[in-house]
């Protein structure tokens, strides 16, 4: 709304409409305003999105007028409006002639449409209520304008989608609050060597992340030759592996290989994600007392995070860098200091710690095995692409064998070994899911990219749908009632964020209640009857 705009050119400045996240449009003049300022193509790509943007991509399309120094603000500013007072600086206009075109336009807003439908399959209706609102609107005055939008704003906000993106999003700030008053951080510095052991390419957005704050990663790995020979890893593989997944410039020279574990002593913080290897025994003597050991999957070498005692972390990080979550698991010797300060460090790097004291396997890695459990018995008849399809059609966010892909061998063995090795309540779950099969058809290529002609009718959508979300519900349920494990709000969160339940019914617990536990309850023993005890129903019959 203002005549000139300036952004100063710090890391942290962000500039965006991010209503579409909540399931509503940015109703305070946002769809009018923007594309009057950058014109339709960019505007759209912010409103749709609901992504910021950095200040520098602000200026490139026309949203703010100048950068400035951030160590200079008001000096810069002050200069800068002494230009305009003497007419010697005039707005830069970004928006297009072509725009101005009705054919152009309605070709530019049909393609927003058939983007937005093909990756949502019209289940968020906030997008494409933002088109139609500036379809409407392009050439009316803005008060009226503004009146359409604001009529928009009110129909979308009671809507179910929009309700329960905003307690997604009001559950979420809650818990950082409780964590940030549960772990208070007293002044320390922050981390900047990290040192990683055991480079895993399914990790690469999550590497990608740390560079984008600044850490310094330095990859070492347990076969590499001990005696200070050449590195078996290649500085020039990750850094291959990592351009091809980062979608804007990062900085790739803050990647070193060490070639011994005694390198690992100058570190700040030590990230693991290999096995258990000899060299751990010497260089747990070593290394300096305030070195914290985050051990990511620690389900399947709980030996080293005992090793450790006090100084290691255990954690689960999904394989994805939009995932917003993390889960730790508590021990019982952790230390105090070390804890909280690498709460706030995934805190800093906007992710939400989840806490969970099941240890040494959470809730996350149990619950996606299950979930693909169920998606491998569907292999018989339909194709993985098939399988992926129709639950995206429902809302998930990755399908189960896209999941899979993104997995190495061991990366795929540690999810299984997380629920093998575990047992309550007389239910063993390695027999219930037969996860040494499962395991070893997931782990074979050839029979996941066997072809079958089959064609996927509607009903057949349906009843992958209805088993795995009916699955994925009732053990979400079965770990939300257990002593120690996440309460139901978080581990809905943790759902959402890191295994992909569709955001707008707001959680599988959420869903399930919505749709009322009996009903869920009757539907579960239908299945149990045709496919067995893993259907067998946790919720009550009752409301």
């Amino acid at each position: 709304a203002c005549t000139y705009r300036l952004a100063t050119d710090h890391p942290k400045t962000r500039i965006g409409l991010p209503e579409v996240k909540l399931g509503i449009v940015p109703g305070w003049g946002g769809t009018q305003r923007l594309p009057k300022v950058v014109g339709l193509s960019a505007a759209l790509k912010m409103i749709l999105s609901g992504r910021p943007i950095s200040a520098q991509k602000a200026y490139q399309i026309g949203l703010v007028d100048d950068l400035i120094a951030h160590q200079q603000m008001e000096k810069q500013a002050l200069a800068f409006a002494q230009k305009v007072k003497a007419n010697k600086r005039g707005t830069r206009v970004k928006k297009s002639f072509f725009e101005g075109m009705p054919f152009v336009r309605q070709f530019i807003l049909s393609q927003a449409k058939n983007n937005v439908l093909k990756q949502t399959h019209g289940l968020y209706p906030a997008p494409l209520k933002a088109i139609e609102v500036i379809q409407k609107s392009w050439q009316l005055p803005i008060k009226k304008g503004l009146e359409i939008e604001a009529q928009a704003l009110a129909e979308l906000i009671i809507t179910p989608q929009s309700k329960n993106l905003v307690w997604l999003f009001t559950t979420s700030e809650a818990i950082k609050k409780e964590v940030r008053k549960s772990f208070p951080l007293s002044k320390t510095p922050a981390y900047q060597k990290i040192g990683i052991i055991g480079y895993l390419p399914e990790l690469n957005d999550f590497y990608l992340l740390l560079l984008r704050r600044g850490h310094q990663l330095h990859f070492f790995h347990p076969e590499t030759d001990q005696t200070g020979g050449r590195s078996t890893l290649s500085i020039q593989k990750i850094k291959r592996m990592l351009e091809k997944q980062a979608h804007k410039k990062v900085n790739l020279n803050n990647i070193t290989i060490l070639n011994t574990p005694d390198a690992l002593l100058q570190m700040d913080l030590i990230w693991c994600d290999t096995v258990l290897n000899d060299f751990w025994t010497g260089l747990k003597l070593k290394l300096p007392a305030d070195v914290p050991v985050v051990i990511n999957n620690a389900g399947r070498q709980p030996q080293l995070v005992k090793q450790f005692l006090k100084r290691s972390i255990a954690v689960n990080v999904m394989p994805w860098q939009r995932s917003s979550v993390v889960e730790i698991i508590l021990s019982s010797f952790e230390d105090r200091q070390h804890l909280t300060r690498v709460i706030h460090w995934f805190l800093q790097l906007n992710r939400l710690p989840i806490i969970n004291t099941k240890w040494p396997f959470g809730v996350v890695n149990t619950l996606a095995v299950i979930w693909l459990s169920e998606a491998v018995q569907f292999l018989e008849k339909y194709l993985p692409q098939q399988i992926d399809a129709a639950l995206r059609e429902f809302g998930w966010t990755l399908g189960p064998f896209k999941f899979v892909k993104k997995l190495d061998k061991r990366g795929l063995r540690s999810l299984f070994d997380s629920l093998s090795n575990t047992n309550q309540e007389g239910i063993n779950f390695a027999q219930t899911f037969n996860l040494e099969v499962l395991f070893n058809k997931l782990s074979n290529p050839s029979f996941l990219t066997k072809k079958k002609k089959v064609s996927l009718s509607d009903r057949d959508k349906q009843e992958i749908q209805s088993r795995m979300n009916l699955l994925f519900i009732n053990w979400a349920y079965y770990w939300a009632q257990k002593p120690g494990q996440p309460d139901e709000d978080q581990l809905d969160l943790l759902c959402v964020a890191a295994l992909g339940f569709p955001p707008f019914l707001g959680g599988p617990l959420k869903f399930a209640k919505s749709q009322g536990l009996s009903s869920i309850a009757e539907q579960l023993q239908a299945l149990e009857h045709r496919f067995g005890l893993r259907f067998k129903s946790h919720l009550p019959l009752k409301q």
